[in-house]
């Protein structure tokens, strides 16, 4: 199975979360990680590793708010895991396409494109007024 992590820091993958199910409805494989405050990025990466562990045969997306953030930094070092598959910059429209794809798209080319149609829905209006 292909597992959806939606890594950030404070709240915003739970609220992306909601965001997210009212319009492909509930969907099992998405998962939280949330950096609170008084906690440290390294509990994350290990909780990525123990959900790893515990289901071998998945692939994991870990669709992350921000390149350059306490939250990517510490996730990125698991992308050496075949496995697992970092994105940077998340938004509604790459986990959208993402929840969206058939399995049987390879997950390397499903995250290439999800990336594509992200960039699509990011415009300044007004130069389109």
């Amino acid at each position: 199975m292909r597992r959806i992590i939606l890594a950030s820091h404070g709240e915003m993958a739970k609220g992306m979360k909601n965001t997210l199910e009212m319009i492909v409805g509930k969907d099992e494989r998405i998962q939280l990680l949330m950096l609170m405050p008084g906690h440290h990025p390294d509990e994350l990466k290990q909780q990525v590793e123990r959900w790893a562990a515990e289901n071998p045969e998945d692939e994991f997306i870990i669709l992350c708010d921000l390149f350059g953030g306490s939250v990517a930094n510490a996730l990125m070092h698991l992308c050496t895991c075949e496995k697992i598959h970092v994105v940077t910059g998340a938004n509604l429209g790459m986990a959208i396409t993402i929840c969206t794809a058939k399995d049987e798209e390879p997950l390397a080319q499903l995250i290439r494109n999800s990336l594509s149609e992200a960039k699509k829905y990011m415009l300044y209006t007004n130069d389109l007024m």
